[in-house]
């Protein structure tokens, strides 16, 4: 049984971020590495650039050789990353076990 949890859905980068620059700082950012008006780097670099408190991060992609491909990708909440497709469980106990 999953808990309930609150989601804010963005389709694209920039809104998340104007969203965060008001002060809603989410627990966690699942975050896909590429998004239509940015990528996942782009989008980490800005919201190191607010200087608030800093979410925790999971990054999704579907290359299984993501973490490969990105070795120096330096954020300081990435808790990793899931490679799609990703279910519920699976991402609710990648979750729990880097809370």
């Amino acid at each position: 049984c999953l808990p309930e949890v609150e989601f804010d859905l963005f389709d694209q980068c920039t809104p998340a971020l104007e969203k965060m620059a008001t002060g809603c700082i989410p627990d966690l950012i699942y975050l896909d590495w590429n998004l239509p008006d940015m990528n996942a780097e782009a989008f980490l670099n800005q919201v190191v650039a607010m200087n608030q408190a800093s979410p925790r991060i999971i990054l999704t992609s579907g290359d299984p050789d993501v973490e490969a491909i990105y070795p120096d990708l330096v954020y300081p909440k990435l808790s990793g990353f899931l490679i799609k497709p990703i279910k519920p469980e699976e991402f609710y106990s990648y979750w729990r076990s880097h809370a």
